[in-house]
């Protein structure tokens, strides 16, 4: 069992979103990274949404506090009509 919430950037994505709702029927407390929070499809009170972007460190150190554990299922990127995906890692 986790202490903190489970960070989830990404919940407005098709990976994402089908992410948190296992998640929430697991019974996680996760905490949602999401550039637009209004789109972020929560379910549970144990769900919290902040407003952030996992490119941006203060963001994203700040949604990190007391997280043990999180997913980031929007680490490859594809522009559109762009042929290759850019990897991002800013994790540090």
């Amino acid at each position: 069992m986790h202490d903190g919430p489970i960070l989830l950037t990404g919940a407005t994505g098709y990976i994402g979103s089908r992410l948190l709702r296992e998640l929430e029927a697991g019974g996680c407390a996760v905490r949602c990274l999401a550039r637009q929070p209004a789109r972020v499809a929560a379910n549970r009170a144990t769900t919290e949404v902040v407003t952030g972007d996992c490119l941006d460190a203060a963001s994203l150190d700040a949604a990190m506090t007391g997280v043990d554990q999180a997913f980031y299922p929007g680490a490859a990127r594809r522009r559109r009509g762009a042929g290759r995906f850019r990897a991002y890692a800013p994790l540090r």
